[in-house]
């Protein structure tokens, strides 16, 4: 069953940064994200994910524009009503502009009445010129069983 729910980026730490002294790029940081859920998914989660920025020139000073990360997050709230938790991994990309990642809920991490839980959920966004948007639709494919 197809739903959207919006995901608000409450917080966003830029944990560490690992830098290889005989490379330029790929720059490595961790992060660390609280965001709240609103619409068919009601709830707050923490995610923590590596990112790697690629095609900036690092040593120029520049900010990097693309990247790749993977993370995962925890969920507690409800989904469709159904009150528990579970466990997301996340992988995606920041490339010309845009942000596209690919969100699977963990087989086995479901609790109280979200056991059982599975499904796979999306975005692809144009970022905005001041930086990560605030809300992001994430449209979901999930299954109770």
């Amino acid at each position: 069953m197809q739903k959207v729910t919006t995901i608000t980026n409450d917080t966003w730490f830029q944990d560490a940064k690992v830098e290889a002294p005989n490379f330029k790029t790929p720059q490595l940081t961790t992060m660390t994200m609280e965001s709240t859920y609103k619409g068919d998914m009601e709830g707050v989660s923490v995610g923590c994910y590596v990112m790697a920025a690629y095609n900036t020139p690092v040593a120029e000073g520049k900010q990097p524009e693309d990247w790749t990360f993977a993370g995962v997050a925890t969920f507690e709230g409800t989904v469709l009503g159904k009150k528990g938790t579970f466990a997301v991994q996340c992988i995606g990309k920041v490339l010309d502009g845009w942000s596209e990642a690919e969100n699977t809920i963990v087989e086995g991490t479901g609790t109280g009445e979200l056991a059982g839980l599975s499904g796979r959920g999306g975005f692809k966004f144009k970022i905005p010129t001041d930086g990560c948007p605030k809300d992001m639709p994430v449209e979901w494919e999930i299954e109770f069983k």
